[in-house]
């Protein structure tokens, strides 16, 4: 017999994500006498207003037998055996009526119970099996290992689908005359309903000077991210998704291999298939439409390093949003992202393949429009974007008073960073070619090279290309500053104990973007 387990405690979850050995898994009250060892469950994720995915997650098998009573409660400790890169929600399945009222994984047409543990049917599982197959075929191998041959090869066999299908009112009656479609596909047209997503997804550009934090603001702004960086080679096709070659495996026989876990595998020969590979773009877009009551966000960094307008192509049309953030446009999609958005569950529900953004998805990226070598930004392209300008708040970086040596002295960070800043602000250097308190961190200023090699760097190449004696001395070229500057010598302008006065409400802050 195999049994489903749910869990919603974190410290569980966390020890499932990770692959722990012996998991423990607690709150369990039905089958305690039932349950053997190396028994094969399904991991189901569970709980409200979590931190992670909910969903079918993966396999595993029971490693001890009922244990700590508590009434009629106990635990058991469970190893994992697979895992999917995101968990399976029932609307994720619900093409699929073989898995329809299995508690916990599948839509449910009725009540469902609410114990921790649940008996499943192998019939079921094969089902299952078959979906995480149409998801991923590479999963073929490790699936085989856990439930043998003739289980595989009997999920791959010709299952029941239910169909999608339009009409209008008065096509109805012939309609459902020739169709084949099941009963149970009428009990869940509530469940394949559009969803009602959490509203508030916005386009949202946060620029400023190297160094002031724009990345970790984001980060610790928003949850639920997909991150990718943009610069000069990147492509729609890397955004988006495109076909690209995938290695597969041929099974051979013979060939079997064993992991540090004493878990057996074989040895395939390898063989180039082409498959679509989504890009972050498409990721996000999936897990925002999988789970409309989460705030999803796409976290571009350095935005203005690749051609935005190649890169975003068609997406562009859907950037603009109305009063709750869904795009006010849709577009229609090219064919290989179609299939692979069928695969995926992500289907239109006005009958034509369409695309569009979902209210509770954010776009966000980080500028830094002083960098040199980037693409501007068209005026249609940043219309559809709020930008916000993160300052440069000196005193508020947790290693401000760090030290670091200057001659025969040593200087605070923050302190050299301001006295820095402000000779630039006299000579007329806007704002966004300043120096943030984060532009090393503290890790960097225990390293004399890291400090040459990114700040001096940094100033002398970017910021003062053609005027650099207002901030370094005699040094006519790069190698005699760091030099100099290793030896001990003073290299700026200024004294470094010395604190200009100008203040910090008269920097420049005019930045173009």
């Amino acid at each position: 017999m195999n049994y489903t387990i749910k869990t919603s405690n974190q410290e569980t979850v966390n020890d499932i994500l990770e692959k722990k050995s012996g998991v423990e898994i607690t709150n369990l009250n039905n089958f305690p006498n039932d349950l053997k060892l190396n028994e094969t469950v399904l991991i189901v994720l569970g709980g409200d207003k979590v931190e992670w995915e909910k969903g079918f997650i993966g396999f595993g098998h029971i490693t001890t037998l009922p244990y700590d009573f508590e009434g009629r409660n106990y635990k058991v400790k469970i190893d994992v055996d697979f895992l999917l890169e995101n968990p399976m929600t029932k609307y994720d399945l619900r093409f699929y009526p073989g898995i329809f009222n299995v508690t916990f994984i599948g839509p449910m047409t009725k009540g469902e119970p609410n114990q921790a543990i649940q008996r499943i049917e192998l019939s079921n599982i094969k089902v299952l099996l078959r979906a995480i197959l149409d998801l991923d075929a590479q999963h073929e191998e490790v699936l085989t290992h856990i439930f043998g041959e003739e289980v595989m090869e009997e999920c791959k066999q010709r299952i029941e689908y239910l169909e999608t299908q339009y009409r209008s009112y008065s096509e109805k009656q012939q309609v459902m005359e020739q169709s084949d479609v099941i009963k149970e596909q009428e009990e869940v047209i509530n469940f394949i309903e559009e969803e009602e997503f959490l509203t508030g997804g916005h386009n949202l550009i946060v620029y400023g000077a190297p160094g002031t934090g724009k990345s970790y603001e984001l980060n610790e702004r928003y949850k639920n991210i997909e991150r990718v960086v943009f610069h000069p080679e990147y492509t729609y096709h890397d955004f988006v998704g495109s076909y690209k070659p995938v290695p597969l495996y041929k099974k051979m026989e013979g060939n079997i291999l064993r992991d540090s876990a004493g878990r057996e595998y074989s040895l395939g020969e390898p063989i180039i298939d082409y498959q679509f590979v989504p890009g972050p773009f498409t990721k996000v877009l999936i897990k925002a439409f999988k789970q409309p009551q989460l705030l999803h966000t796409l976290v571009i960094e350095e935005i203005n390093r690749a051609n935005t307008a190649a890169v975003f192509g068609d997406i562009f049309q859907l950037l603009d949003r109305d009063a709750n953030g869904k795009s006010e446009y849709e577009i229609e999609i090219n064919q290989d992202l179609c299939n692979y958005l069928i695969r995926q569950g992500i289907l239109p529900k006005q009958g034509s393949y369409s695309l569009f953004i979902p209210s509770n998805l954010n776009i966000v990226a980080t500028m830094n429009s002083a960098d040199q070598g980037v693409f501007p930004l068209d005026s249609a392209f940043k219309r559809r974007w709020r930008f916000e300008y993160l300052p440069i708040n000196i005193d508020d970086a947790f290693h401000v008073n760090e030290e670091i040596y200057y001659g025969d002295m040593k200087v605070a960070w923050g302190q050299l960073v301001k006295n820095i800043n402000r000779v630039l602000t006299i000579n007329g250097v806007n704002e966004d070619k300043h120096i943030g308190p984060y532009f090393l961190t503290q890790t960097d200023l225990k390293d004399q090279k890291i400090f040459s090699s990114k700040l001096l760097v940094y100033l002398w190449d970017d910021v003062l290309r053609h005027n650099r004696a207002i901030l370094f001395k005699s040094a006519r070229t790069f190698s005699e500053l760091v030099q100099s500057y290793e030896k001990g010598e003073e290299i700026f302008t200024f004294n470094i104990n010395d604190v200009l006065d100008i203040q910090e409400s008269e920097f420049v802050s005019d930045v173009e973007y």
